[in-house]
């Protein structure tokens, strides 16, 4: 501070100078440090036209340095602080002579921060209150510095409690920022450029202001909002009679067009604009309570259809009515529609390309399928709705994807058992296809044991423990058949023994009754149907009336059954299971691929023909393993946290074993230059 000449009394600059020079001992006596520069700042300087700088010496874990440079455009002081950003104050020349830097109050920060004026007569103290504003309003999205909030916290508190500093809080609402925007909406009121709309605009805009000031005031000093507010709002009445009194025309008109018009013009406005949607409330509205309530009543979107079928046959009644009729067009309203007339069948398979479809847009395809499930659950209630769902996927979908996977890798294996005697298989062949005994069997273990679980996962509508059930036939007892026939083929083929799950001895229980049944012979296709299922009875078994009629109580009690469990358990079980469905019907296309591609496989030499279905089976595993892994991370997390399951272990190690034979395939098809 050599080149610094003071012009005032030596007394008060040695007393800044000393204060300057003596380290600071930690970051909060800093802080007081630089509001008490900023306050002294009021002298006059004299300078060389050089910088001068001057570092503080401070504790090394608050990483605090204070520039002082000395320009010909001011004073500038420098702030750095890890915990509170970056500040910078700037003392600006104001054109005086002979060099002399009174101080004014031009401000600026590297954190360009926008919003209202906080603190008036001290730029420091708006800017911190800047800071935290910013900081609050970053803490409700998690993205707060915590330490620069308790930092601008301590400061403000500290001065706070100074005597000889007067912050604006200290007056609660006498604070002079309330003060000046209350002047400012007493300016905009004299304004006679302005409408009253304009006006009010801008008195909310100035209330949004006034609101972030009191938030971030009253949580940095821990006061109470409610004695700022209370009052506040007693000044705002009487603001609100003094701008009324300046303009009592002007503000008569204005509140009945917003109390009276405005909200009718917005009606009308909103009806116009969407006019459709204002008719479908006309026609819904009586049918609003159905809405609401159609996961508890089932009927509720039978009425919905019912109206809808209504509102579509008087539209289509006016049409032909308004309509100009035509020879063709009688002719047509007047044949008669026989419903039992047997259906006639194109030659030919139709395609897309050949039918009105193909020129339909995409919003004419969505609004069909709207009509089609507003008609489904016009026609079908609620609980056999879902009831059919639920026998499709779990009933009948499950048991023949599993028993299809199955049979696919017993078809393989019983290739590579007939390919492993062959003499003139190589010796890398020969492990090859060892190896791939290996991996059917791990494969098949694990469709075995994800059957019992699912089984056992359903003991209503799967082993109907409830008894519940009108139709417990053939076609539901198949699948626990077919799991017997697999846990003896497992058990024959295992050296150290088949463990059964707890709950097993039930599942051969239900095997035993089923048994007899699978057993009939001398009948064809078509006649063990008509025996079996109540579904081919009928002259026409793909009636939709017909099967709805006499199925309807079996979809209601399976819905009723499955609901045994809540909501939420639900949801998890049925994307449970279907990660599994994916997996299983992975492996049964795999095994597709690899039984069609084994004749390559076992060839020395492969024919052109056989290379081009090699390379064409190979991008087919490619894109199969993808998917499996790809199936597997989506849901690892979940499925990993799943209590007292094995699903994510046994997937784990699925994959491991398909990598280990796609590698072990591609090495085998490289040596013989088949890919």
């Amino acid at each position: 501070m050599s080149n610094l000449e003071l012009v005032r009394a030596p007394r008060e600059g040695a007393r800044l100078i000393d204060t300057l020079t003596q380290p600071c001992k930690d970051l909060g006596e800093h802080l007081d440090l630089l509001l008490f520069v900023a306050r002294e700042m009021n002298q006059t300087f004299t300078f060389n036209g050089e910088k001068t700088t001057l570092i503080l010496p401070l504790p090394k874990r608050d990483q605090v340095t204070i520039n002082f440079g000395i320009y010909p455009e001011g004073f500038l002081l420098e702030f750095f602080s890890l915990q509170a950003g970056k500040i910078i104050i700037t003392y600006s020349n104001t054109g005086e002579s002979n060099g002399l830097l009174p101080v004014t109050q031009s401000f600026g920060c590297a954190l360009r921060l926008d919003g209202p004026v906080m603190e008036y007569g001290n730029a420091l103290i708006d800017q911190c209150y800047r800071c935290l504003n910013l900081d609050y309003q970053n803490a409700a999205e998690g993205t707060a510095q915590p330490q620069r909030i308790s930092t601008l916290e301590n400061f403000l508190k500290r001065i706070y409690k100074n005597p000889h500093i007067l912050l604006g809080v200290q007056k609660r609402h006498h604070d002079p920022v309330y003060q000046k925007l209350k002047e400012q909406n007493i300016q905009f009121e004299t304004e006679k450029a302005l409408s009253w709309t304009e006006r009010r605009i801008k008195r909310l805009q100035t209330k949004t202001l006034r609101k972030t000031v009191i938030k971030t005031k009253s949580r940095a000093h821990r006061i109470p909002k409610i004695l700022i507010t209370i009052p506040l709002g007693v000044s705002d009445l009487r603001e609100f009679i003094t701008r009324f009194k300046m303009r009592p025309a002007s503000n008569v008109l204005g509140l009945l067009e917003f109390v009276f018009i405005n909200p009718i013009r917005w009606f009308f406005s909103v009806v116009r604009g969407n006019m459709g949607y204002s008719v479908a409330l006309a026609i819904y509205s009586p049918f609003t309570f159905f809405f609401i309530t159609q996961p508890m009543n089932p009927h509720a979107m039978v009425a919905v259809g019912k109206v809808r079928s209504v509102a579509l046959e008087t539209k289509e009644t006016l049409g032909r009515f308004f309509s100009p009729k035509t020879p063709h067009s009688s002719r047509e309203a007047s044949a008669p529609v026989d419903s039992t007339a047997p259906e006639t069948l194109p030659q030919e398979l139709p395609l897309t390309a050949e039918h009105k479809s193909n020129t339909a847009s995409w919003d004419d395809r969505m609004s069909g399928f709207k009509a089609l499930q507003i008609a489904y659950e016009g026609n079908l209630e609620l609980a056999p709705r879902l009831g059919r769902i639920e026998q499709m996927e779990t009933q009948l979908n499950w048991p023949l994807l599993i028993e299809s996977a199955w049979a696919e890798m017993e078809r393989y294996r019983t290739h590579l058992v007939q390919a492993i005697a062959l003499p003139s298989n190589a010796p890398a062949t020969r492990t090859y296809l060892e190896s791939e005994i290996v991996a059917v069997d791990l494969h098949e273990r694990y469709l075995w044991d994800r059957n019992i679980r699912f089984i056992l996962d359903h003991p209503y509508t799967m082993m109907n423990d409830s008894q519940e059930q009108t139709q417990w036939d053939f076609y539901i007892g198949r699948s626990f058949v077919a799991l017997e026939d697999m846990t003896k083929t497992l058990e024959s083929r295992s050296k150290s023994g088949l463990k059964r799950p707890e709950g097993f001895e039930k599942i051969e229980k239900i095997a035993r009754d089923f048994d007899r049944e699978f057993h009939a012979t001398g009948l064809t296709l078509k006649e063990r149907l008509k025996k079996r299922s109540l579904v081919f009875k009928s002259s026409d078994p793909t009636q939709t009336d017909t099967l709805r009629t006499f199925m309807k109580r079996q979809w209601e009690v399976l819905y009723l059954q499955q609901n045994r469990a809540q909501e939420a358990s639900n949801n998890g079980l049925q994307m449970y299971i279907w990660s599994v469905r994916n997996t299983v019907w992975i492996l049964q296309t795999l095994y597709a691929a690899k039984r069609e591609e084994l004749a390559t496989v076992t060839a020395i030499q492969a024919t052109p023909t056989q290379k081009a279905e090699a390379l064409r089976t190979d991008r087919q595993l490619e894109s199969l393993y993808h998917l499996m892994v790809t199936e597997f991370a989506s849901i690892r997390k979940e499925l990993e946290a799943l209590p007292n399951d094995l699903e994510a272990t046994q997937r784990k190690m699925l994959i491991a074993s398909i990598e280990k034979s796609l590698s072990e395939r591609e090495a085998l098809l490289r040596s013989f230059k088949i890919l």
